[in-house]
């Protein structure tokens, strides 16, 4: 504070401290950090339902274009299906990218293959199918979320270009017949609202969903629910954070708000949720909604918590200056 010629007072929330004298004065406010029981929660009681590709649902491709081409251009998640023909041996197919997109490839539900974004150029694949004397169907998820392709142009197109197999004869045979269905049943009919109604859904703890009757065999996602209350802090400003564990990859929604993409391999776990979307004291409760996809592995929600940015708590302070 300049103080040049005068006595400088300081007060603090109607309390007088000292200032040190000079041209500057200084004084320092010494805030102890708040104890708010309440803020620091373990969540264990959720609700879980599976969202699986509807195939019925998808409509049939004249072609393999780009999502522009084909009407879509908002960021999101789109399944493309084909029907694998009939052989008696394992086959190694090839899929390439318009882009360096994320993709998880199904083989009769069953994930054979993910790939992560990519930011070099040729984004072409390579995953093999198990002999198919019956025949099996291939669905691929492809996510356009605007994260992706690094240095590439940012009009690079977007979608899948083709899949494709090598023939004895140095030839290329490539799969037809694909059907396309934009989005994830749970995120158009919105189960991440706090009005849903999901008293349907089954009741369940985290872990890992393989152990749960009826899904040891299921890959593909997965909603969880779940709602927790926080007190009011008067006179204080303290950051929440959703930290969650997830395998292996999931959408966070919190009072039907996106608040981010989570993946195992990190860094981040911990998602901030703004004040201003979130329930205190009599407002009522919080409802989380989180979707997660599984790699082939385990998968499902493997802890959730809510817990204050402690290093980042403020107090809401009146500071009273005057000269003498």
């Amino acid at each position: 504070v300049p103080a040049e010629g005068g006595k400088v007072k300081v007060r603090v929330d109607g309390k007088e401290i000292a200032a040190a004298p000079g041209a500057l004065a200084g004084f320092e406010i010494n805030t102890p950090r708040p104890d708010f029981p309440g803020l620091s929660l373990k969540i264990t009681d959720l609700k879980m339902k599976p969202d699986a590709f509807d195939i019925a649902a998808a409509k049939p491709l004249k072609a393999l274009l780009p999502l522009d081409a084909l009407g879509y251009q908002d960021n999101g998640l789109y399944w493309y299906a084909a029907e694998l023909p009939r052989r008696t041996a394992p086959v190694k197919y090839k899929i390439r990218l318009y882009s360096g997109d994320g993709i998880y490839v199904f083989i009769d539900n069953r994930i054979v293959m993910t790939q992560l974004e990519t930011h070099t150029g040729g984004y072409e694949y390579e995953f093999e199918a198990p002999a198919t004397p019956n025949g099996a169907t291939l669905t691929i998820l492809y996510e356009a979320s605007g994260r992706r392709n690094g240095d590439a142009p940012m009009w690079e197109p977007r979608g899948l270009a083709q899949i494709y197999t090598s023939t004895p004869d140095g030839g290329k045979e490539y799969l037809s017949g694909f059907k396309f269905l934009p989005g994830i049943t749970g995120v158009k009919n919105k189960w991440f609202a706090p009005s849903l109604d999901d008293s349907a859904w089954r009741k369940t703890s985290p872990g890992d969903w393989k152990k749960a009757a009826g899904l040891k065999d299921y890959d593909g996602f997965v909603w969880y629910r779940a709602e927790f209350s926080l007190p009011k802090t008067p006179g204080w400003e303290i950051p929440i954070g959703l930290k969650i564990k997830a395998s292996d990859y999931a959408l966070v929604y919190v009072n039907g708000k996106f608040i981010g993409r989570y993946w195992s391999a990190g860094p981040q776990e911990t998602f901030y949720m703004p004040a201003c979307w979130l329930k205190f004291g009599d407002k009522g409760k919080n409802e989380v909604a989180i979707a997660v996809i599984n790699n082939g592995g385990p998968g499902g929600l493997m802890s959730l918590e809510v817990a204050p940015y402690s290093d980042f708590v403020a107090r809401d302070t009146q500071i009273e200056v005057s000269l003498e």
